[in-house]
């Protein structure tokens, strides 16, 4: 199945000068020349192929939070707090969607190693839930595991959308 890529069509001006040159049209690429741009700078975003078209538009979405690195926490923190203004910025839906993930386990040690993480990422006011065997159930329809339990966290978002309208 083809990957659902917005075509965005290739700028016929090429300038002679930039203050920067970003090589590769996915999202960290579209994302670093949307910023940029609106500190004045003169950006030029180079693409070999489809805007979006490698590995954004294939991807899962998660700008997740849960289970990263300790020193990975501020700055996806900030991360979900430029995609939530993303919309208002851009007058597009971008598919940013805080409806989070969730982990299931049979293995005791993944919930304990969870509600490790959990108590770490509470000072950086990230938010982890410890799901019981029931809630993990009920949180993974169509499951046929009987899970011993679980963890959720918000958010996510959708590269896949929201590229497009950053490169344009």
């Amino acid at each position: 199945m083809p990957a659902p890529i917005r075509y965005v069509q290739d700028s016929a001006n090429f300038p002679e000068t930039a203050d920067v040159v970003v090589i590769g049209a996915g999202i960290a690429g579209a994302a670093a020349t949307w910023e940029l741009a609106k500190q004045g700078l003169r950006v030029v975003l180079i693409e070999k192929g489809l805007v979006g078209a490698e590995q954004s538009s294939r991807n899962w979405g998660w700008c997740r939070q849960q289970n990263r690195d300790e020193r990975e926490l501020p700055l996806i923190i900030y991360a979900l707090q430029r995609w939530g203004e993303l919309n208002a910025e851009t007058g597009e839906e971008l598919g940013f969607r805080r409806s989070g993930l969730v982990y299931a386990t049979q293995i005791e040690a993944d919930i304990a190693a969870w509600e490790k993480w959990g108590q770490m990422a509470k000072s950086y006011g990230v938010r982890s839930d410890i799901l019981t065997a029931e809630q993990a159930k009920a949180m993974t329809p169509g499951s046929t595991t009987a899970w011993r339990g679980g963890v959720s966290s918000p958010p996510m978002a959708m590269p896949n959308r929201a590229l497009p309208h950053l490169a344009w």
